[in-house]
């Protein structure tokens, strides 16, 4: 059986008290084609807040008075990072990102040579998640998930048995919800649901597990990460190319399961040289049947 889910996730802002002199910052962020870029993250240095673009690539951040670094980023896009003075009127910002441009790495190797350098730099990633993992206290956000789907292929042998049970295998199913999510270290989630609306049988679909989850963490609902102590076992690692954000060198690392199978990721995850952190992932991975697509773009702050 083959379903189909999309699900559209935004986290819109990290929650913080509105200044009493608001003022907006608003804009559309584009590639070099001028094609709206939707879902990009902006995030404020100076209050540790973000929004996301839409989906015609447009955002909009109030804030008070003042002098702020806003970082504009999208997955496979260069960063960019903006100083600006915000007065007692609106200010139109607009961005164009470049597409990233990635080379390959020169590496030196000191051990085995038939091993692939990305085992090296994901051995020091995952030696040091559990450092990373503590680095924050708490945080809060504001969540809207969209999603959608279907059942687009069964079995010959399944289909009398789901007509007998009267399941409708062309109706999709719909599901909208705003959520306050909270976060205390080391493990503690609470989500309180604003609004939510429903149509049909999601079948335990919902992202939520992974919005809650961490890649620093052994696994994330249920799946193993690449960064888990087990990872070798689970996983293969290739080094596919390197590139500078923002003066940090990058490494390319693409993620090959050993079998296939749920609970198992798929996909490129990338790592700060030196840091051995996470700068951003495209990862999939299969549950109950339905693909999970997921993409996370960390910010790189300046200290």
């Amino acid at each position: 059986m083959n379903k189909v889910l999309t699900f559209a996730l935004f986290c819109f802002a990290l929650l913080s008290t509105t200044p009493l002199l608001a003022h907006t910052i608003f804009g559309t962020i584009k590639d070099e084609a001028g094609k709206p870029i939707p879902y990009a993250t902006i995030y404020v240095e100076e209050t540790g807040t973000g929004v996301t673009t839409n989906e015609e690539g447009y955002y909009r951040v109030v804030l008070g008075s003042g002098d702020y670094t806003l970082n504009f980023q999208h997955l496979g896009y260069e960063a960019q990072r903006q100083e600006i003075s915000l007065g007692s009127t609106e200010k139109e910002l607009n961005i164009v990102l470049k597409a990233q441009a990635f080379e390959l790495k020169t590496v030196e190797v000191l051990g085995n040579a038939d091993e692939d350098p990305a085992f090296t730099i994901m051995r020091k990633a995952i030696a040091k998640a559990s450092y990373h993992r503590q680095q924050i206290e708490s945080y809060k956000a504001q969540v809207y998930i969209k999603g959608a789907g279907r059942i687009k292929k069964i079995p010959f042998y399944l289909r009398g048995a789901m007509k007998k049970e009267g399941i409708d295998t062309s109706f999709a199913f719909v599901s909208e919800s705003v959520s306050k999510v909270e976060y205390k270290r080391p493990n503690n989630f609470k989500e309180t649901v604003i609004s939510i609306y429903t149509e049909g049988d999601a079948n335990s679909s919902s992202p939520n597990e992974y919005i809650n989850g961490s890649f620093y963490e052994p696994t994330i609902a249920e799946a193993i990460s690449p960064l888990s102590p087990k990872a070798f076992a689970y996983y293969r690692f290739e080094l596919e190319g390197y590139f500078v954000d923002r003066d940090y060198g990058i490494n390319q690392i693409k993620v090959i399961p050993r079998s296939r199978g749920e609970n198992l990721f798929e996909g490129t995850i990338y790592i700060v040289e030196d840091w051995w952190s996470i700068h951003s992932l495209s990862l999939k991975t299969y549950k109950f049947g339905f693909t999970f697509n997921m993409e996370q773009v960390l910010s790189l702050i300046h200290i």
